[in-house]
């Protein structure tokens, strides 16, 4: 890793709330962490209570590292699902990860909602089922792939460092292939008419996503969208296109779209609107995006 990455890397570890407010807690949390992974190697590590009385196996994984951090990987993301979801709603969660979100949504939507996990990682996809059957939650089904422009089969690069990976954009760079759907065609062989609120994080490819779901996004039958959007420049790195381009889409659909900066919204009408929220050390934003006047 080069100098300059490395105090990005501190830089950004500075601005989290957690180390901002609590910097002495922050940093015994960090150790423990460390500790447990360096000793404990091939046991994840159980939060008991996490959230709202639930639990949550934790895997040696960055993202869940913040679960472990801060309660949540992204706060104002978790907000937003409890101000989205109500009791017998059906939730979407593309892009599950270890399933921190899928939880929060099937506590918000109850044991008579449906809750849909995407999830092209095998070991994230198994995580997700073990923290679902640890809470006793029978309204999640976790569905191992990922949400493409076309449905098939697709070739996935890793990222060992964070645990993650995406969409590979050159078939020689895949360290696996994984199953896609087009959101259309993923809803149809699911039986699901209507989603009420749908969490989109597609590690940069969240376009091809969309596109994929023009019917539902354009008929209306998607309620609200909570969507990862990335820095132009990683969007543009990994597949070629400028993370703006997702906002006309929505637009064009009949979507109104919100950015979600903390515990604040701010209204985005055109994409050069998201100009100024970005700077190179900010990794992505949460948008909300909901359709007609809602």
């Amino acid at each position: 890793m080069r100098v300059s990455d490395c105090v990005d890397s501190l830089r950004r570890a500075l601005r989290s709330p957690e180390v901002r407010h609590h910097p002495i807690r922050a940093i015994s949390r960090r150790m423990r962490w460390r500790w447990h992974w360096a000793h404990s190697a091939g046991t994840p590590i159980v939060i008991n209570p996490w959230w709202r009385n639930l639990k949550i196996a934790l895997p040696n994984t960055s993202n869940a590292a913040l679960l472990f951090y801060r309660t949540h990987s992204d706060e104002s993301l978790a907000w937003l699902l409890q101000a989205l979801l109500s009791p017998r709603m059906t939730f979407l969660d593309v892009g599950a990860h270890i399933g921190a979100f899928t939880l929060v949504g099937a506590k918000m939507v109850g044991n008579e909602g449906k809750v849909f996990a995407i999830e092209p990682l095998p070991p994230c996809a198994e995580a997700i089922r073990r923290n679902a059957a640890m809470n006793g939650m029978d309204n999640v089904r976790v569905y191992e792939g990922a949400l493409c422009e076309r449905s098939g089969r697709i070739g996935f690069q890793s990222d060992n460092q964070r645990s993650g990976g995406w969409i590979a954009a050159n078939p020689s760079e895949a360290a696996f292939e994984t199953p896609c759907w087009t959101l259309d065609d993923f809803l149809r062989s699911a039986g699901i008419t209507r989603v009420d609120v749908m969490k989109l994080d597609a590690s940069g490819n969240e376009i091809a996503a969309l596109r994929g779901g023009a019917e539902t996004l354009r008929s209306g039958r998607l309620g609200a969208l909570v969507m990862k959007l990335y820095h132009p420049s990683v969007t543009q790195a990994r597949f070629g296109y400028d993370s703006r381009e997702s906002l006309s889409l929505l637009r064009e659909w009949g979507f109104q779209s919100k950015l979600i900066i903390g515990l604040e919204a701010f209204p985005i009408f055109h994409p050069e609107d998201l100009d100024g929220y970005y700077d190179h050390l900010t990794y992505a934003r949460t948008l909300v995006a909901t359709y007609g006047s809602q």
